[in-house]
């Protein structure tokens, strides 16, 4: 389920997601820490990733 007003996205599942990868895609030059794909996270429990867009100048 995706929150708009808080910005949350939140996953319900019965499987263990105690340690797992993530695919995921951002907009172009966008960066996201810590980075899913390569870092194992609990998903069972709440985890905050921080995504970063690129500053255009």
């Amino acid at each position: 389920m995706i929150d708009q007003a808080s910005k949350t996205i939140s996953l319900i599942s019965a499987d263990d997601l105690s340690s797992c990868l993530a695919d995921f895609e951002v907009s172009a030059h966008a960066t996201i820490s810590p980075d899913p794909s390569t870092t194992a996270l609990n998903y069972n429990e709440p985890v905050e990733l921080t995504v970063t867009a690129h500053e255009w100048r």
